[in-house]
């Protein structure tokens, strides 16, 4: 597979932690949701 244009690779680190979001919610783990909270782009801009 060919690397990413710039553009779709920054996209892509937002694609992570949503990702994450979702298994901490489907597997109801509490210290995976923490996790996500703490390296969410738009948590860490809201918060400061």
């Amino acid at each position: 597979m060919d690397n990413l244009p710039p553009q779709c690779a920054a996209l892509r680190t937002n694609i992570n932690v949503q990702e994450l979001a979702v298994k901490a919610a489907v597997d109801r783990d509490k210290t995976l949701a923490f996790q996500v909270i703490l390296v969410d782009p738009l948590t860490n801009t809201l918060l400061q």
